[in-house]
């Protein structure tokens, strides 16, 4: 229980630590084929909207170790689950809206 606990709290650090970045302007951590089709002038707000489903990303992850916490590990991981369509769903329209598609 404490290892799904420590797991999720490092994956959701670097997953927001990654989004900060990428939300302030680095993004160059995006990968080059995902950014193919994004204008130059779309660039910045792409990096900002990819940024913030990364940062929900690693929120979700958070409020699940914390479930997981307080002794509901089926809860903790159905909410996980929730975060991780919620999330996908995020970075698709982004990608979408900013790429042309999603591929």
């Amino acid at each position: 229980m404490a290892v799904y606990v420590i797991v999720m709290s490092v994956v959701a650090g670097i997953m927001m630590t990654l989004g900060f970045s990428i939300y302030r302007g680095n993004t160059s951590l995006i990968n080059s084929y995902h950014q193919n089709k994004v204008k130059p002038d779309d660039l910045k707000m792409y990096g900002r909207s990819f940024g913030r489903c990364l940062i929900l990303l690693g929120v979700f992850m958070i409020v699940s170790a914390a479930i997981e916490l307080a002794g509901y590990m089926k809860e903790a991981v159905i909410e996980l689950f929730i975060g991780i369509i919620i999330g996908l769903i995020c970075l698709f329209s982004v990608q979408k809206k900013y790429n042309g598609s999603i591929f």
